[in-house]
């Protein structure tokens, strides 16, 4: 079953931020894991939306998602993120 990655983010440093989508999508792509959304143009139809940019990521499994956020590569790459922007993150399993 696929795992999808739902992440929200209000982006704070720009230039920090650059860092980490500049080496994420390579990450991404090893673990086979498909972008699915990343914008930062959301249309709020209810309520409040504080985010900046909203990423949505599918993986083949929930393990293979996991692989992906625990791997090394993506550990060097995520301090730019953790630097650059507040993120809410979930891992949720789901069908296509």
């Amino acid at each position: 079953m696929s795992a999808y990655l739902v992440a929200l983010l209000k982006i704070n440093d720009r230039k920090e931020f650059d860092k980490y989508r500049a080496g994420v999508h390579d990450t991404i792509d090893k673990h086979k894991g498909e972008i699915i959304v990343s914008n930062e143009n959301a249309e709020v139809i209810e309520g409040e939306w504080p985010y900046t940019k909203t990423v949505v990521i599918r993986f083949p499994s929930m393990e293979a998602a996991k692989r992906w956020y625990e791997s090394p590569e993506y550990q060097e790459v995520v301090k730019h993120r953790f630097r650059a922007a507040e993120t809410n993150l979930i891992f949720i399993e789901g069908r296509l």
